[in-house]
């Protein structure tokens, strides 16, 4: 069955809601027919920049049943950051909300489409590369690892399809769920549980997103809500001090996407009559991984999906493979893969009841000259001690799925003497890091794309 097959329309209970917000409620048969009334066939790809709403809603499934591609850029991306999105990936036109068009002032508005009550202007790129989008890409969401630097992530409808449908029927209560969404659409999680809630004719409520949190429990009374651990461990921690009431009372499920969710959280939350759901993964595999449900283990990522296979490397690393794995980045790199596995960069191992452990980052793991596996953060506070260095970073370089190349960046202040630093250095690591690239950058060039996330380095280069 294909995902264009699980939207069609007569599965809907037209006369129930779809969406409801607080300005406007669409049954099924307003959100599809708008939907299905956009003219998308001259559009093999679509870009567009807005906050969570209906009409982002509508594009997005308006967009998956007319097999163009969707790019979603977040708010937070500035004007030089869309501009370069815009170029790699080359869109069919650029839908962009009127409230980001003052920030994003190089770009060109052509005209303002209403839909659902929301404006949206259709801006057109001052540039236009040609596209790097792999065939059968359905959306391309960005990630930013330690560069800060947005990473194009291509998903094909097969990929969302076969997640959606290992952990859909797990947390909706369909169709009587009224769910609270807080994810926003750029994020892959708030896309699959956005789709999933749809998809089990529930009732998806769109309030004002995190910063409207407790207000949006009381107004819309959700049986169930997606948000990550930190904001389910806020909302527990409010409930204790001011009463159940606050969430509005009809709460039964909580699916937390992202991390592991800690144990305290879980049982925390069981105590008040609500289960907690985890779903650990990541937009490379298009959310899901592995899934908690409550015969899970408190504390743990749960046990892998059906639709994709965990395995844990000789190094501790988690790696997966499956049908749920993205078609690569945008650039066509495909360092984090070693044959069909992609290396997640996480730590961890399988317990005696065969459920996932999350316990680290490769990333926050330095190796020493000896084997030795030590915190980055103890490297990190050692070289903040001295009065001249302003930040420290770390990047991994990935081959073959394997971070074989670890480089330490070092941001110093402006007339800084680099020598006695150096000097200072090697006296407080010792000769154990005498392999470890380091890079040494002025208080100017840090964060720009010479530094990282390319060969070629502005800052000056020191092998220790």
């Amino acid at each position: 069955m294909d995902i264009k097959s699980l939207f069609r329309e007569d599965r809907y209970l037209p006369d129930r809601f779809a969406v409801v917000t607080y300005s406007e409620k669409l049954t099924y048969e307003e959100f599809y027919r708008m939907a299905s009334s956009l003219s998308m066939e001259n559009y093999s790809a679509v870009a567009v920049k807005a906050d969570i709403g209906t009409e982002l809603l509508i594009l997005l499934y308006a967009c998956l049943i007319n097999d163009t591609a969707l790019i979603m850029i977040s708010p937070d991306y500035t004007t030089e950051q869309t501009e370069k999105i815009l170029v790699d990936t080359s869109p069919d036109i650029f839908l962009c909300a009127e409230k980001f068009k003052q920030n994003d002032s190089s770009l060109t508005v052509e005209n303002f489409v209403r839909n659902g009550g929301s404006y949206v202007a259709a801006v057109s790129s001052s540039k236009k590369g040609k596209s790097l989008l792999p065939d059968e890409t359905f959306l391309v969401l960005f990630t930013s690892g330690s560069s800060g630097k947005p990473k194009g992530v291509c998903i094909s409808r097969n990929n969302i399809l076969t997640d959606m449908y290992a952990i859909g029927r797990s947390y909706i209560h369909a169709p009587e769920s009224i769910y609270l969404h807080i994810m926003p659409l750029y994020h892959i999680f708030g896309i699959i549980s956005s789709m999933t809630v749809l998809w089990e004719c529930g009732t998806l409520c769109i309030g004002g997103g995190i910063s409207a949190l407790m207000h949006d429990m009381k107004y819309f009374s959700p049986t169930a809500l997606d948000i990550v651990p930190e904001a389910a461990a806020y909302i527990l921690k409010r409930v204790c001090s001011g009463g159940t009431e606050l969430l509005g009372g009809r709460l039964k499920t909580i699916l937390c996407g992202g991390a592991q969710v800690r144990r305290d959280i879980v049982t925390g939350w069981a105590e008040k009559g609500v289960i907690v759901w985890g779903c650990y993964g990541m937009t490379e595999c298009s959310a899901c991984v592995c899934f908690s449900d409550s015969s899970c283990t408190a504390g743990t990522a749960g046990r892998p999906i059906n639709c994709n296979q965990v395995r844990i490397g000789q190094d501790g690393m988690i790696y997966v493979s499956g049908s749920n794995i993205m078609l690569g980045y945008l650039n066509g790199d495909r360092s984090r893969f070693s044959g069909n596995w992609f290396c997640t960069g996480d730590l961890g191992y399988f317990n005696d009841s065969g459920e996932l452990v999350i316990t680290g980052r490769s990333d926050n793991l330095i190796t020493t000259d000896s084997g030795e596996n030590i915190l980055f953060a103890k490297v990190e506070s050692i070289l903040k001690s001295n009065p001249c260095v302003i930040d420290v970073r770390m990047q991994h370089k990935y081959i073959e799925g394997i971070p074989k190349e670890q480089v330490i960046y070092v941001r110093v202040a402006e007339g800084a003497d680099i020598q006695g630093f150096l000097q200072w250095k090697e006296r407080m690591l010792g000769k154990q890091f005498s392999g470890l690239k380091f890079i040494v950058c002025g208080e100017n060039e840090w964060m720009n794309d010479k530094i990282f996330g390319s060969e070629q380095f502005n800052g000056r280069k020191f092998q220790l």
